[in-house]
């Protein structure tokens, strides 16, 4: 085979597995591309639908196509045998269902040639449907973020990588039965730091994932899959995922602050998440934003980022109340960013807290520009929300003052006293800071934003329409108005450090994390503490049928009888009223207050304030320990310390609990006394109070009975 030594060689492996009916298409676009060097090999994996004919006929006709027939030992076996064969620089494992677009080999060998230090290239590709080629949707993939990558793949595995850094890999993990590129890529960057190069374009067209494919087995086996992945590399997997359906940027540098996951649709998959923190619930988009919680069970987190609070005060009235009520039954806790944002949200009937969400980065306190200058943020994106045919009219009127505006991708170089930067890196963005002496950012609504924080924390002063915002200077949106302001802030020669100061305090990373570490922290005593009240509301009495409970209870005919986790008393009163003073009943719970309320409804019966963990300290043994939902609320941690503590003081136990989660779906409505104590400031739901146990593992079973969406055990202790 003759190779010009000019031009790198490249070798295009691909395995085939009964895909006739697209191999021969997806052949002829490889030697369709005007790219002189490529061999191609193609691997099929013991086909039985006619593809050994094609193959051999194509083979026939290209001279630079070699097939290998294997019996069927799957793909990435398949695509490690044709890279033994292959004898390019670089190597493309593209799929026997795609196409590649005229051209593309020759623009990916001269962007990997042209950028030595990148060792694969990767960008876009498009959906087709099999039959009618029809594009379905574009995949664009993202930048190339080691972080990112390991809370999901954004990598196809068909994009070239150098042959040299393959064979460090050895090659593709052939007990990995899916989510295969993930691992391949994983392996590349985490154990070979291998650098991605990015280009955002469309290369090929490939089908959607059929029926029996191995994207079918990700999606059915979805956490089983991902947890092998996780744990092949060490991958911890975090309690919190944060998303934004207006913010990506932000949500994803809150993601890397909080060492969270980011996804943008995190319904779309199933996952174990204790939190979804959402950044920016837009009522123009609310049906996307109050999606991101379907199929969630756990803490469910809005924070308000200005923008879609100026959308919830446009609303009419009947629609922003059926969306207030939505957020008062589906978010757990909502944060906004400074006061003024506050007391509007409280305004709307929508309580808050307030949290700063900080920079990613603190630029330095520098001394001001000798001469006075002025950073404007103007967007691309939105542009109108920020008054710009306003800040041209400022720029004008001040002559001599420097203006930088930043934000707009389509607008660079200089125009009289205003020099456009386009949209700034973090290296750019902290020689604007350095080279201003003050922020001007006017919009007809805001919070806190981090434009602003960066300015503040570098000793800068701001001028805004935002009122009560430390260490800014208030103006309205009009030209007389921000100009006297000018005025007024040219004044000053020297950073404001002391504003710095309260900002880096108040802004502070670790501060930050910590209110997140605390709504995920769980005190099992002061939780059922809190919920106690409208816990007795909500459960006022036992909600299913208790004759199979009473009946298995006879049966077991017990002299004395523990309920642990008794709560309000419901099943005392129950176990009163069929057995009166047929055995000894006694009572206990982890909620002082729960006693309370179930003595007054038991006044004759004997409870006591205890941690189920300390039953020891009861000193004395029961016939049957009884325990209604009561093991949900123990930690995994904590199950083998209760158990050794139940067999201390009991012969037998009984105990119904659910034996898998019940998913909340997008909507989840919320008893009233529940939303009374939540819009007092009480936490009332948290993901850490309720634990699916392996109960036939942990216990020694006897018997099993079904409830409805609870199952009875008996177990002997």
């Amino acid at each position: 085979m003759e190779i010009k030594k000019e031009m790198p060689f490249i070798s295009v492996i691909t395995p085939n597995y009964n895909d006739s009916k697209t191999l021969g298409q997806m052949i002829d676009s490889i030697f369709d591309q005007d790219y002189p060097n490529i061999e191609m090999i193609v691997v099929d994996d013991g086909s039985t639908d006619g593809s050994k004919k094609l193959l051999q006929k194509k083979e026939k006709q290209y001279k630079n196509l070699k097939v290998i027939f294997l019996r069927h030992k799957g793909a990435c076996a398949a695509r490690n045998v044709g890279a033994k064969e292959a004898k390019g620089k670089y190597l493309s494992f593209l799929p026997a269902d795609s196409v590649l677009y005229p051209g593309v080999l020759r623009t990916w060998i001269n962007h990997l040639e042209s950028n030595p230090d990148f060792d694969f290239l990767y960008g876009g590709y498009r959906f087709v449907d099999e039959e009618t080629r029809r594009p379905m949707m574009n995949y664009m993939s993202e930048p190339f973020d080691p972080y990112f990558l390991k809370i999901q793949n954004y990598i196809d595995g068909s994009f070239p990588l150098k042959k040299e850094l393959f064979d460090k890999m050895g090659g593709w993990d052939v007990g990995i039965k899916s989510l295969q590129d993930w691992d391949f890529w994983l392996n590349a960057v985490l154990n070979h730091n291998a650098k991605g190069f990015y280009l955002p374009e469309i290369f090929f067209e490939t089908t959607i994932p059929h029926a029996g494919g191995l994207s079918d087995d990700s999606h059915k086996n979805w956490i089983e899959r991902t947890t092998q992945i996780k744990n092949k590399y060490g991958i911890k997997t975090s309690a919190i995922c944060v998303s934004s359906k207006g913010a990506e940027y932000h949500g994803k540098q809150v993601a890397k602050l909080l060492n969270a996951d980011y996804k943008f649709s995190p319904e779309f998959k199933p996952h174990n998440y204790e939190m979804i923190y959402l950044l920016g619930f837009y009522p123009s988009i609310a049906d996307q934003c109050g999606k991101i919680f379907e199929n969630h069970g756990g803490l469910r987190v809005i924070h308000w980022i200005g923008g879609d609070i100026y959308q919830l005060q446009q609303m009419d009235t009947i629609h922003k109340k059926m969306l207030v009520d939505w957020i008062k039954n589906n978010a757990d806790v909502c944060l906004t960013e400074c006061e003024n944002t506050r007391k509007e949200l409280e305004a709307e009937g929508i309580r808050s807290e307030i949290l700063p969400i900080p920079p990613k980065k603190f630029f330095p306190i520098t001394p001001l520009p000798k001469k006075f200058t002025i950073a404007v943020y103007s967007p691309q994106n939105n542009k109108g929300y920020y008054y710009p045919e306003l800040m041209d009219e400022v720029a004008k009127k001040c002559r001599n003052v420097e203006f930088k505006f930043f934000g707009d991708i389509t607008q660079t170089g200089r125009k009289g006293n205003i020099e456009y930067f386009g949209r700034l890196n973090e290296a750019e963005m902290e020689k604007v800071i350095e080279g201003s002496s003050c922020l001007l950012r006017i919009l007809p609504h805001d919070g806190l934003s981090i434009s602003v924080e960066e300015f503040l924390t570098a000793g800068r002063r701001v001028i805004t329409n935002i009122q009560n915002i430390k260490g800014t200077f208030n103006v309205l949106p009009d030209l007389d108005s921000i100009v006297k302001v000018i005025e007024e802030v040219k004044k000053f020669t020297e950073p404001d450090k002391k504003t710095a100061e309260y900002w880096l305090k108040e802004l502070d990373h670790k501060k930050y994390k910590a209110f997140f570490e605390k709504l995920l922290s769980y005190d099992p005593k002061k939780y059922w503490e809190t919920r106690a009240n409208s816990w007795n509301e909500i459960q006022g009495e036992v909600t299913f049928d208790t004759k199979e409970v009473i009946e298995e209870i006879k049966k077991l005919n017990p002299k004395s009888l523990l309920d642990i986790g008794c709560g309000n008393g419901n099943w005392a009163k129950v176990i009163s009223q069929e057995f009166g003073k047929r055995f000894n009943y006694f009572g206990v719970d982890v909620s002082s207050k729960m006693i309370k309320f179930a003595q007054k409804v038991n006044p004759k019966m004997k409870f006591r304030q205890l941690d189920v963990r300390e039953l020891g300290k009861l000193k004395r043994k029961f016939d049957l320990i009884f325990a209604y939902t009561c093991l949900l609320h123990i930690p995994p941690a904590d199950m083998a310390k209760t158990i050794t503590e139940l067999k201390k003081i009991g012969k037998r136990i009984m105990f119904i609990e659910p034996t898998q989660n019940v998913v909340c779906g997008i909507q989840r409505y919320i008893h009233s006394s529940a939303i009374r104590e939540f819009e007092k400031g009480n936490i009332l739901f948290h993901p850490r109070s309720t634990n699916i146990h392996p109960y036939e593992e942990l216990f020694k079973i006897k018997k099993t009975v079904k409830l409805g969406e609870r199952t009875l055990f008996i177990a002997d202790l």
